[in-house]
């Protein structure tokens, strides 16, 4: 009598859901492969843009920032690197492009020519002397319209296939904006922190071994996350200075950066994240974000996004913890790819940013846990 008894409970229960409209939880394993395997709708072909050889420096600023440089590191070869410095100088009238100004930092590494030339050697030492060089003294020009340029060399939005805005909205995420604006300067990592901030919620400790994540932030690996304060501020500087800076995604073309630092976030290996775009562009799989492999994003003919999300999913799917954990990676890997470049709503419609509920670790009570007051 009693099986009876619960058997009908049951039937009442399941009539009542389905009655009242509760929606069973959506199979994202099922959904993400629909999308991942549709054949794409069109192929656009990128025309390779032309050098911007014509944007130089001012020689007296390029003079100022080499001396600062080189004297902050007296194992540079600073007289290799002035000798060849003046050489380019004499040759083009005073004028220092952006290459050559990569071609003296080479120089101060003590870069052989031929070893200049080799595009192995040229992926290692870009995001280098970017980010020593090239970026502080682009910084100290006063000419406006030059600086624009040049940074378009070190810095090229470039978009393919689609723009960095969504056609369609998705609706599996609530539709509310959790970014601080802080980093408006670039859309690109402004939407992907949109997305991520809708996919990650608040704190909790799902019991995945990372101890609490807050804000998309592992304890594991940043035992600030819980700390009383910590914000998601906080975590947007974490993933922007550590996640995404660092490996110099800011000089991928917009629509693929989001992508890539979701997988380095989501997985904690860089290096492995990078090779997988690296093997589909079918250059050297280093790892490392260089002029080779940002040429090669720039030119890539087809869907470079769908072809990296079919890599990193193929990755997860292969995971022991994907039976348990499997639909909410799904879920991740759906969004990303009906979101464009992580775009947060498409050009027709108005989105109101609201106070994003629950902002601190100490909003959150976590069983077990109490979080750690700073002073």
């Amino acid at each position: 009598m009693k099986n009876w008894l619960k058997f009908f409970m049951f039937f009442i229960s399941g009539t009542v859901l389905c009655y009242t409209g509760v929606e069973a939880r959506p199979n994202y394993k099922n959904l993400v492969e629909v999308e991942l395997n549709k054949p794409d709708e069109k192929t656009v072909v990128k025309v390779k843009r032309e050098k911007k050889s014509q944007i130089y420096i001012d020689s007296s600023i390029a003079e100022v920032a080499l001396a600062d440089w080189l004297a902050k590191d007296r194992n540079k070869k600073i007289d290799r690197a002035v000798k060849v410095y003046d050489k380019i100088a004499k040759k083009n009238n005073g004028k220092m492009s952006v290459s050559a100004l990569f071609v003296v930092c080479m120089a101060a590494y003590n870069k052989k020519k031929s070893e200049m030339l080799d595009p192995q050697v040229q992926n290692a030492m870009w995001p280098v002397c970017v980010q020593e060089f090239i970026r502080p003294l682009v910084d100290l020009t006063k000419d406006t319209d030059v600086y624009d340029e040049v940074m378009k060399e070190v810095y090229d939005g470039t978009r393919f296939n689609e723009s960095c805005t969504a056609s369609v909205r998705v609706e599996n995420v609530p539709n509310i904006i959790c970014a601080s604006g802080n980093y408006s300067f670039d859309p690109a990592f402004e939407k992907a922190m949109i997305t991520k901030f809708r996919l990650e919620g608040g704190c909790a400790d799902v019991g995945d071994g990372n101890l609490i994540t807050c804000f998309g932030v592992a304890e594991k690996y940043h035992p600030e996350a819980n700390n009383c304060s910590f914000s998601r501020v906080d975590a947007e500087k974490i993933a922007y200075d550590q996640y995404y800076k660092n490996f110099n995604l800011d000089l991928l073309p917009d629509a693929i950066r989001g992508d890539i630092y979701m997988a380095i976030w989501g997985t904690g290996d860089a290096k492995r994240s990078i090779q997988w775009l690296q093997r589909i562009l079918g250059v050297t799989a280093d790892g490392l974000v260089g002029p080779v492999t940002v040429d090669a994003a720039r030119n890539y003919k087809g869907n470079l996004r769908k072809q990296y999300l079919k890599r990193r999913y193929a990755h997860l799917k292969s995971l022991e913890n994907f039976p348990r954990y499997g639909n909410g990676w799904s879920k991740a890997v759906y969004t990303y790819l009906k979101n464009g470049c992580h775009s947060e709503t498409n050009d027709n419609e108005q989105i109101k940013v609201i106070e994003c509920p629950r902002n601190k670790r100490s909003d959150y009570n976590i069983k077990g846990r109490t979080c750690v007051e700073t002073h």
